[in-house]
Parts: structure tokens; sequence; C-alpha cells
């Protein structure tokens, strides 16, 4: 079970691409919620997959402006709470700063105390 849902999320990362028009279908739309869960579930379970994590990282650092706030949380703690510590990763604390600064004030106290809980695990500066 863990290999397919590993094969479909690397699979999905590719519909994170926006259009030649800039738009997402809905399916592209619904990539980031899936990825953000099964990072979240990996953490929970506390599988380490540091190439699938790392391709996450990779790919999912440019396109962060498509995760919703509770996704672009849960995201930065599963990567903390598994201790990820990859070049792919530090470029996706990067990227989320500035994605989490540009849209502040949309965060909830939750996605907040998330966020800052998961940049003071990894250390990342």
């Amino acid at each position: 079970l863990i290999v397919r849902v590993r094969e479909a999320i690397l699979g999905s990362l590719g519909r994170l691409v926006p259009d030649e028009n800039g738009s997402c279908g809905k399916k592209a739309q619904e990539v980031p919620m899936t990825i953000a869960c099964v990072c979240w579930a990996y953490a929970t379970l506390r599988l380490q997959d540091s190439s699938l994590f790392s391709a996450i990282a990779e790919r999912c650092a440019p396109s962060l402006s498509a995760f919703k706030h509770l996704e672009l949380s849960n995201l930065l703690w599963s990567f903390a709470k598994l201790g990820e510590q990859s070049k792919g990763c530090k470029k996706l604390f990067k990227a989320a700063a500035t994605e989490a600064l540009n849209r502040s004030r949309g965060f909830s106290v939750v996605n907040l105390s998330t966020l800052a809980w998961s940049f003071a695990t990894v250390r990342i500066k």
C-alpha cells in the first residue's frame, strides 16, 4: 500500500504546474491537499522516506502559492516532525517563509503556531 501511495504522490507532483493560462484544473487544485495529507500521515506514523520527501520539497517549493494556509502549515509540520534536512527541505522552508509573510493575514492561530514550531524544529536560517 505504501508503495502505491508513494507512486501516486510522485505522479501527481507534475500537476502542480498551472497550464499556459496560469490556471489549474480541479484535479490540480486537489494536489496540494493530497500532498499535505499524505505527508502528514507519513509524519504521524513516523514513516521515513527521505527520497520521497526530497522530491516533494523540490517540486512544491516553487508552487507554494497553490497551498491553502492549513495545507502549507501541515506540509512544513510533516517535514519538521520527520527531521528532514535535505537541500530540497531547506529550499522548501525558505520558499515557505516568503509565502507565509506574503499572505500572513490568512493564517489562523493554530496555523501560525504550527509554522512557528516547524521552523524552530528544523532550525533553517
